[in-house]
């Protein structure tokens, strides 16, 4: 508990305990966020179970954190008969300001106000382009 409380969490972003299943993958993918670093706690970690992040591979230790820059190119397996848990949490890089950390925090709530707006708009406009197509949409045609 000291280290979450040691750290400077993102607000709108994870923690969680993540369970992978056994004979599954996450396909490699990036967050494409340098500015915010994970952490990963192994929980219950079958042997055969691991995560590349740019080439480099590495496995979970059980009640150690590892952390990782999830802006990079990462993927996970777990090839066992068994589910892998970990406990999963983001937070600001610790070379960020305090001002950038906030600004970032006020940019990713407007820009999630924006897309919000635009969805609604986009519901609107797709109504409005179906009336003019003469389309019933809902109807029981």
């Amino acid at each position: 508990m000291r280290l979450l409380e040691s750290l400077d969490l993102v607000a709108d972003r994870s923690v969680a305990f993540n369970r992978q299943k056994a004979h599954t993958g996450l396909a490699t993918h990036s967050d494409k966020m340098n500015y915010v670093l994970a952490g990963h706690v192994g929980i219950a970690l079958p042997a055969d179970c691991g995560m590349e992040v740019s080439g480099t591979e590495f496995k979970w230790e059980t009640d150690k954190v590892t952390v990782i820059d999830n802006s990079f190119p990462h993927h996970t397996w777990n090839d066992s008969e068994e589910d892998r848990i970990i406990f999963y949490f983001d937070f600001f890089h610790p070379e960020l300001s305090a001002e950038e950390r906030r600004a970032l925090m006020i940019f990713k709530r407007t820009f999630k106000n924006h897309m919000k707006l635009a969805d609604k708009e986009r519901v609107t406009n797709l109504a409005s382009l179906e009336r003019l197509m003469g389309l019933n949409v809902g109807s029981d045609n």
